[in-house]
């Protein structure tokens, strides 16, 4: 099986920016996860990817939405966005675990135009609780 970190890197003008997100890949790097860019890669290695991930980490986005083509892998979210995320974990029976940033604010997507992306933590010791459950129930 496969762990996922799933990174949004290439994405340019995105309205919300992950400020700790180097402390996130070393964490994902200790708990033995593969830094992966959907964007990056054909669409048969993303679905080969995420259909072999047994627990799948990233922030909300249509990234994360790959788990579409997971099967019953645990899904671990950065940030809410909408009720996307959720109704594709529901509909393919995965446990989603979804990690608010820092301050408890959801960074939604902007109703208007936006000239700077809002910057977010992610509460690290809550990242690592949510792999320690993820990998002990695995």
């Amino acid at each position: 099986r496969l762990r996922l970190l799933v990174c949004r890197s290439q994405i340019q003008n995105s309205y919300r920016q992950i400020e700790n997100w180097g402390e996130i890949e070393a964490l994902a790097k200790n708990y033995g996860f593969t830094i992966f860019t959907p964007g990056d890669h054909s669409l048969e290695e993303q679905i080969d990817h995420f259909a072999r991930a047994d627990i799948i980490v990233g922030e909300y986005s249509s990234a994360l939405h790959n788990s579409l083509f997971s099967g019953p892998a645990k899904v671990i979210s950065l940030n809410w966005i909408n009720h996307v995320q959720q109704a594709i974990c529901y509909s393919r029976r995965q446990p989603l675990t979804i990690i608010m940033p820092e301050d408890g604010t959801a960074i939604l997507a902007p109703t208007n135009a936006y000239s700077e992306p809002v910057p977010y933590r992610v509460k690290l010791s809550s990242l690592k609780n949510a792999l320690d459950h993820a990998i002990r129930n695995n």
